[in-house]
């Protein structure tokens, strides 16, 4: 029986998606936590996506949404939203899954929660299935690592939105964001390209309070249409205009986070092998002077949270 005012609404935005689609609608279906709705907003698909979810609603929770025309991601997401019932917002891509308890964790954490919690994320594993050039970009990660350092527990801004202004370290499946919340930081922007999450979930930080879970609950899968040299160099150059943005009144603040992401980027861009990109940074002084600021200062301090996370956490 379809539920009227949810728990969760999961979207699920698909634009030429079917490769993995029945994957990940088969892990919501899964989830042993059943008080949810699915919005699944096609983009306009020209594949079998279409035919692909039509099996899938036979359950009243599952509804299908054909946008009218092809929109940015960012657009898509804010318009499947507009279409969501829920208390809470979770967004899957259409090759990524879940764990069948993710919900059931999350939601569970976020009802025991004091304060009340705005966005819940856990660990993700990264699931890498490319064979192509673009795997350069994931050679070092293992098929089961987390993605996320250390955060403490249920904490109004402070640490956890410190440290997301030098990285994103919160995996966009693994989340859940008050759908209350979501609408007063305005969504996400339509104009990103790749960095939308990244700036959503530094406005929900910005004043509201995250919860963490430190166990695996879903997994990411990295292959070759979501992995490129071109995504890698947007990402940096999309992140480093939203923390200029959002730091435009904290000058200090502001010079040091773009220092940080500055080095990684060219640093990153040296690891990988990006030679065009490397030699048009290593002319810039201030990329050079961000990637000694990151050896030596930034790096190390990311090596101590993810070890105090692993020896230390559950003893807060």
């Amino acid at each position: 029986m379809l539920v009227a005012e949810p728990k969760v609404s999961v979207i699920i935005n698909c634009f030429n998606g079917e490769r993995f689609l029945s994957e990940a609608l088969g892990s919501v279906l899964s989830q042993t936590f059943h008080d949810w709705e699915l919005i699944f907003w096609d983009n306009c698909s020209t594949d079998n996506s279409a035919g692909i979810v039509s099996k899938f609603l036979v359950d009243e929770r599952v509804r299908y949404y054909l946008a009218s025309k092809h929109t940015s991601l960012g657009e898509a997401r804010n318009l499947a939203v507009e279409k969501a019932s829920g208390e809470w917002i979770a967004f899957l891509d259409c090759d990524d899954v879940w764990f069948a308890n993710k919900l059931e964790v999350q939601v569970k954490l976020i009802d025991s929660s004091l304060p009340p919690v705005d966005l819940v994320y856990s660990d993700i594993a990264l699931s890498i299935e490319s064979s192509s050039d673009s795997t350069a970009l994931g050679k070092s990660a293992k098929s089961k690592e987390s993605i996320s350092p250390l955060l403490f527990r249920s904490r109004k801004g402070g640490i956890a939105f410190i440290w997301l202004l030098f990285e994103c370290y919160i995996p966009l499946p693994s989340a859940l964001v008050r759908k209350s919340v979501f609408r007063e930081v305005g969504g996400i922007n339509p104009k990103l390209q790749v960095a939308e999450d990244y700036e959503l979930f530094l406005k929900v930080l910005k004043t509201g309070v995250i919860s963490y879970v430190s166990e695996v609950l879903g997994s990411y899968r990295v292959h070759d249409n979501n992995l490129s040299h071109e995504d890698y160099r947007r990402t940096f150059h999309e992140s480093i205009d939203i923390v200029r943005e959002v730091l435009n009144d904290k000058p200090i603040i502001r010079a040091i986070t773009l220092s940080v992401w500055k080095g990684r980027f060219l640093i990153t861009a040296l690891r990988i092998s990006d030679k065009l990109t490397s030699l048009s940074l290593l002319k810039r002084a201030d990329y050079i002077v961000g990637a000694l600021f990151y050896v030596a200062i930034f790096f190390p301090s990311r090596v101590m949270l993810k070890l105090w996370k692993k020896y230390f956490y559950d003893l807060l």
